[in-house]
């Protein structure tokens, strides 16, 4: 992939939309220790003159995913880069084990409590159980492809 800014441009407008930061904190339930962070830079990581390490800045809804890339000056004007999104372990793991533990919870609380469980009652409860063990997939896969545009377009990216 292509951006048109150089490399100094590059840098310049790293620093410009990323508050520095571990990334790996913010696409996952430790992202308690970043603070609220109220900036208004959408990206948080780590960043060099020819590297960096990015995740989506935000405290509400954090995106499991973290891009990692390269970047290098061309002969012309422009700068090539080489960047892949890859998942943040812990945050990735946390929403697909969370709610399949949710679900296995709250049956085995129904059916410890009430002695024969009524069929009426787990139906429903177990369809939103497993709603919301959809919804979080869905959910951080929008995530993941609203962050990727959000990169693209603060770093004036084009794909060959």
């Amino acid at each position: 992939m292509k951006s048109s800014l150089t490399a100094t441009e590059f840098y310049s407008r790293l620093r410009d939309i990323t508050l520095i930061g571990d990334p790996e904190l913010k696409g996952s339930p430790l992202i308690i220790f970043t603070g609220l962070n109220l900036s208004s830079k959408p990206f948080f990581g780590e960043f060099t003159e020819s590297e960096f390490r990015l995740a989506k800045n935000s405290t509400i809804l954090p995106t499991p995913y973290l891009i990692k890339g390269s970047y290098t000056e061309t002969g012309e004007a422009g700068t090539n880069i080489a960047y892949e999104i890859k998942p943040i372990w812990f945050g990735y793991l946390w929403i697909r084990i969370l709610p399949v533990l949710a679900l296995i919870l709250i049956n085995l609380l129904l059916i410890n409590t009430m002695a024969p469980a009524p069929l009426d009652l787990l139906i429903p409860i177990n369809g939103f159980l497993l709603l919301m063990l959809f919804a979080p997939l869905w959910i951080t896969h929008t995530l993941k492809k609203g962050m990727e545009k959000d990169f693209i377009d603060s770093l004036m990216i084009v794909k060959e």
